[in-house]
């Protein structure tokens, strides 16, 4: 209902509520009411009303979106566990023991110092959770894109009906784009963290090892990846991916290191280069050979290259255990036709635990 000839009704009571610089309290005959200042909304301004809906109302009024509200949440805090304390200082001194004096020193002095630690620490998440509250288009935008990237998520689930009416029910201020929106997104961050990774390097007084995997994928396709592990400044181990090619099955040794060759002089690392690491044993013999042609031509190598190559330990091992495999292949064949002959029958079975029992 509307409320004519409104008038500021005399504040015959201090308001210490900080909810107040958010409502005007005004009177009607012998009702009061308190008037949002945002939304012009009236709610119920008696004394005997109190003011947690007048809370519960900020809390929820969409046109307060430049004000902090985790202020009135704090205060509401802060006055909730003033009254508590003389209450749990009581509590804390009828279980007085043999060790009185201990008891009162426990209470004058560690519980204040925890109020104000617990205080600190929920004001703190009231900041972060509701702090702020100002709706921001971009950088929900970005966070959107970073979550895709994250978890491996298709961008066509930004189409999804599902998807848009659970964002639409959470948010309805944000604005899906469409999933080629969301690409463009996706290179923008991803161009960012790559300028990072350019100049964390650049600015690196130490040298780098390169790490060239191959990889395969069911469907037949190949990949390269580069991966840069360096020291940094705090004496922390380093470990970021460069560069993860697509490879054509046609490429040669030739080609292999060219690309290579251009990773290299893109990231500019040529001559903070210390070592490669390859995966292969031999494979690779051409191309590392190629590679460290066109290195000894800008700057001579450390221990003239002797220190270059290194080949990965854990591909070695593995190749140590095929070969051995493959060396005992007749004799597991003949273990394992062995057990299956004993277990197709019961008699046999019976018969080979009698022999072991002898």
């Amino acid at each position: 209902m509307e409320i004519l000839n409104e008038i500021p009704a005399k504040k015959t009571k201090r308001l210490t509520s900080v909810v107040w610089n958010h409502f005007e309290r005004v009177r009607k005959a012998d009702a009061q009411y308190a008037v949002c200042v945002h939304c012009k909304k009236k709610l119920s301004g008696s004394s005997n009303s109190g003011t947690t809906h007048l809370r519960n109302h900020l809390l929820r009024c969409l046109k307060r979106s430049n004000y902090d509200v985790s202020q009135i949440l704090s205060a509401k805090r802060k006055r909730k566990e003033t009254s508590q304390s003389p209450l749990r200082q009581s509590n804390l001194g009828l279980t007085t023991t043999y060790e009185e004096g201990k008891v009162k020193d426990e209470i004058l002095s560690p519980i204040p110092l925890k109020f104000d630690q617990e205080l600190k620490k929920e004001e703190s998440n009231q900041t972060i959770n509701l702090g702020s509250v100002k709706f921001d288009q971009e950088r929900s935008r970005l966070d959107l894109a970073r979550m895709i990237m994250l978890h491996g998520y298709p961008l066509a689930m930004v189409d999804h009906v599902g998807f848009k009416i659970f964002v639409k029910n959470l948010q309805p201020m944000f604005e899906v784009n469409n999933n080629g929106a969301i690409e463009l997104d996706c290179m923008t961050i991803y161009s960012k963290e790559k300028q990072k990774v350019y100049e964390a390097i650049h600015h690196l007084h130490g040298r780098i090892n390169l790490a060239v995997d191959m990889w395969g994928s069911p469907e037949s396709s190949e990949y390269i990846c580069l991966t840069a592990n360096y020291i940094d400044e705090d004496w922390r181990l380093q470990k970021k991916m460069l560069n993860f090619i697509s490879l054509d099955p046609s490429h040669t040794d030739d080609i292999l290191s060219e690309v290579i060759i251009k990773s290299l002089t893109d990231w500019a690392i040529d001559r903070k280069l210390f070592s490669m690491t390859f995966d292969d044993c031999s494979a690779y013999e051409v191309m590392v050979f190629r590679i460290k042609d066109w290195l000894s031509q800008n700057r001579p190598l450390l221990k003239n290259g002797d220190l270059f190559d290194v080949r990965c330990v854990t591909h070695l091992l593995k190749s140590i255990v095929q070969e051995v495999m493959e060396a005992c292949r007749d004799v597991t064949h003949k273990i394992r036709e062995s057990v299956r002959h004993v277990k197709c029958s019961k008699q046999y079975s019976e018969n080979l635990m009698r022999l072991l029992n002898k």
